[in-house]
């Protein structure tokens, strides 16, 4: 009998270990899953995709400060990264726009504002007042009368008639087209 309790007694003992390495093996793998899923809901793995818009702001705000701590190369470095890497349109013409105004306030490039200008132009479907308003400057600027009564005169068509200043603006911009005939 007393052959027969070592025998249970060293069975159990065996089914009790088995047990237990289960059981760590199961804590482990636990803790491993838990550490995977902290890990990637650290990085923002599980957070929802960023909007354009939001992606634009957080690169206006960071270039900027580029721009503002004199930094205007690494700021248009910036700008082109962010044109390679984005796939909209509306967000490659604001870069381009943001470009032109660096070359002009850096060191007035105008010919590479302009080009930037060009190339933001040609993203948008419909160009803005502001956008034509300024290619028609630079031009004027950089002494092409035609291409700036060209763009002065779009920027009359861009005007929003329900603006309080659009009869201001329009006899503005129509008496500046007559100027540079």
């Amino acid at each position: 009998m007393e052959k027969q309790d070592d025998s249970n007694t060293t069975q159990s003992t065996k089914v009790g270990s088995h047990l237990r390495k289960k059981k760590i093996i199961g804590v482990v793998a636990v803790i491993l899953l838990l550490s995977v899923f902290g890990s990637l809901y650290l990085i923002g793995a599980f957070d929802e995709p960023k909007s354009e818009e939001t992606i634009l702001n957080e690169n206006i705000e960071q270039n900027s400060r580029l721009v503002g701590q004199g930094n205007y190369d690494q700021a248009i470095v910036a700008w082109n990264d962010f044109i390679e890497d984005n796939s909209s349109l509306r967000a490659k013409a604001h870069a381009y726009k943001e470009i032109a105004s660096i070359h002009i306030n850096k060191d007035q490039n105008y010919q590479a504002a302009l080009e930037s200008y060009k190339q933001a132009e040609q993203l948008e479907i419909e160009p803005d007042y502001g956008l034509l308003l300024g290619i028609a400057s630079l031009a004027e600027q950089m002494g092409d009368k035609t291409m700036a009564r060209e763009y002065y005169a779009k920027a009359i068509g861009a005007l929003n008639p329900d603006d309080p200043l659009y009869e201001v603006d329009k006899n503005g911009l129509e008496k500046k087209v007559k100027s540079l005939q």
